[in-house]
């Protein structure tokens, strides 16, 4: 092999894995785990009056028996939480990060039955948008959390979900799952 061909060998594959690289690991089976996506977004009005949209940097969920504390994977601006053992989920927290410092938004305990699901092998879920506003005063944090269903952003997201990720065994049940969305 020449030397210009061995090198555009070598660019090549080089490429190729810089393009794996980027793109989302969605593992696990769907036989036995299930799929969640939580779709937040978070407004703080600080105590000066300024409004702004934090990046969130982490959502945790947890497996209410069992007392399991699962972090999702962010993909974009949604966070997946891929292998979920089935049974009865919450919404704990969503974090962001304004400065330097994390900040941890718990959902308030009144809202947490809104925020409670079944995860079922086999059925991607998207349970709404989880709308977080976050009121910060001289010497409390306010937050309120409620969810909006958007289907049109359902599906969306799980088209995003399948562009972004490596082949995996729920491309079909999520194509499917769009499908009746459509």
């Amino acid at each position: 092999m020449s030397k210009s061909r061995s090198y555009s060998v070598v660019v090549f594959a080089v490429l190729a894995l810089s393009a794996c690289a980027e793109k989302f690991v969605l593992s696990g089976s769907p036989e036995v785990g299930g799929l969640l996506i939580i779709d937040a977004v978070v407004k703080t009005k600080s105590f000066m009056g300024q409004d702004s949209e934090p990046a969130i940097v982490k959502v945790t969920v947890r497996k209410i028996i069992g007392d399991v504390f699962v972090e999702g994977e962010s993909l974009q601006d949604v966070f997946v939480f891929q292998g979920l053992k089935p049974g009865k989920y919450q919404l704990i927290s969503v974090a962001t990060k304004p400065g330097k410092k994390e900040v941890v938004l718990p959902v308030p305990t009144d809202d947490e039955e809104a925020f409670t699901f079944d995860v079922a092998a086999g059925k991607p879920l998207y349970i709404g948008q989880v709308n977080i506003q976050q009121d910060i005063r001289l010497k409390e944090l306010g937050i309120r959390y409620t969810l909006a269903p958007v289907p049109k952003r359902e599906i969306e997201v799980w088209k995003t979900l399948l562009e972004q990720s490596l082949r995996s065994q729920w491309k079909y049940v999520v194509e499917k799952h769009i499908a009746s969305l459509s």
